[in-house]
């Protein structure tokens, strides 16, 4: 008590209250840093730090990307919009984008003569996301015909009957190949051929020779061959396709003639945004090709019409008879044991029917007389099976 007495208040409370920490040092001479009782030591969280590290990288690199592809996309419409408004009552424009995530957005455009509407689809590299994005560009060193380009589609669907049905195609040479795999119609229907009238790193795929010729040799095919032509568009050129069929293969048979659709599909490489507006003349060129279309051209001959509803009559008539549901007969034809059924069957029956007119021919003694052998025959034969179950 004598000791408590003498010591202040002050000195009391130092004397209950704990010392700070002192954290040895043995083993650790990186960086550290102290507050009060904490004391924290980044050369000890190395994993952490990575981990955090890359996170914060990931999340980067999304809000970095989705903002550059947005940027790019809605750059391309600012400068194609003057266009869409002199030709739509409906235009898109970049105030109407829609995005179904960070790699893809379309602009609807509506109301215009020989137009039901205008998809402008956008599809982008997928920058917003580094592993896919690091895949895509791996894959593409492994496989060189591949390519993951940011492109856009203009997929016009003409008004019904507003030009005649046929399948044609430009296809730049160095987007062949998927495009051969990605369209039905123009596998199906079209040989690919060179022609003198395209710049050299483009060819044909054509129904038929007339078609090609109509096409092309008209004013609105002349002025979009000039067009296409400019290097400066050419390079971003992918494909242009007028088609009257679908391009993935129908799944369930022949498509109705009510739900048949005309299409003029213009795809390009998507340009950077310094060149936003390069490719604004050969838009403006397939808006002048469907007026043309509009106008219903023929052919010279009437057999290559002949032959183009025959080719459509055929496709039909496979489709129909690839999904059509099967018979009877056929079903049981495809059974593998139908034959081994109905064989026996037949024999069953033989083997009654003779029965049948070995009774009919025997007096009642002997009709009763064969009744009890059968009987006892029956009898001995089920005996036998239960000796044998025992």
């Amino acid at each position: 008590m004598d000791v408590v007495s003498k010591l202040g208040p002050g000195s009391i409370a130092q004397l209950l209250s704990p010392s700070p920490a002192d954290f040895p040092r043995e083993g650790y001479e990186g960086l550290e840093f102290r507050y009060g009782r904490i004391t924290f030591r980044p050369a000890e969280f190395k994993v952490e730090g990575m981990i955090l590290a890359v996170v914060f990288l990931y999340l980067i690199s999304g809000i970095v990307g989705t903002r550059f592809n947005s940027t790019r996309v809605g750059s391309w419409v600012k400068a194609h919009v003057a266009l869409y408004q002199a030709q739509f009552a409906r235009p898109g424009s970049e105030d109407h984008i829609l995005a179904d995530g960070p790699t893809d957005y379309m602009v609807f455009s509506s109301g215009r003569r020989a137009v039901a509407y205008l998809q402008t689809v956008f599809d982008l590299f997928p920058r917003q996301d580094i592993l896919q994005a690091a895949y895509e560009f791996g894959w593409s060193m492994v496989d060189l015909e591949y390519s993951r380009d940011d492109v856009v589609t203009l997929n016009f669907k003409l008004s019904a009957e507003s030009a005649p049905a046929f399948v044609f195609g430009i296809v730049s040479k160095y987007h062949i190949k998927q495009t051969r795999k990605e369209r039905f119609d123009l596998t199906y229907f079209t040989k690919t051929t060179e022609s003198s009238l395209l710049p050299p790193n483009a060819c044909l795929m054509s129904e038929h020779v007339d078609v090609t010729e109509l096409v092309l040799k008209s004013s609105a095919g002349t002025k979009f061959l000039s067009k296409l032509s400019d290097p400066t568009i050419n390079r971003y050129f992918r494909s242009f396709v007028i088609t009257d069929q679908p391009e993935k293969r129908p799944v369930t048979g022949p498509i109705p003639a009510s739900k048949k659709e005309r299409h003029v599909i213009l795809s390009l490489n998507l340009p950077p945004k310094s060149e936003s507006g390069v490719t604004i003349p050969l838009v403006q060129a397939v808006f002048e090709l469907i007026d043309w279309l509009d106008t219903k051209p023929t052919f010279k001959d009437e057999h290559v019409a002949r032959k183009l509803i025959k080719a459509r009559t055929e496709l039909d008539a496979t489709l129909t008879k690839e999904f059509a549901e099967p018979t009877e007969d056929e079903k049981e034809a495809a059974s593998p044991d139908s034959s081994l059924i109905c064989a026996e069957e037949a024999k069953r029956a033989a083997k009654r029917k003779a029965e049948e007119e070995k009774l009919a021919g025997m007096t009642t003694e002997q009709q009763r007389k064969y009744e009890e052998k059968e009987r006892k025959k029956a009898l001995r034969k089920a005996q036998g099976k239960m000796v044998f179950k025992q």
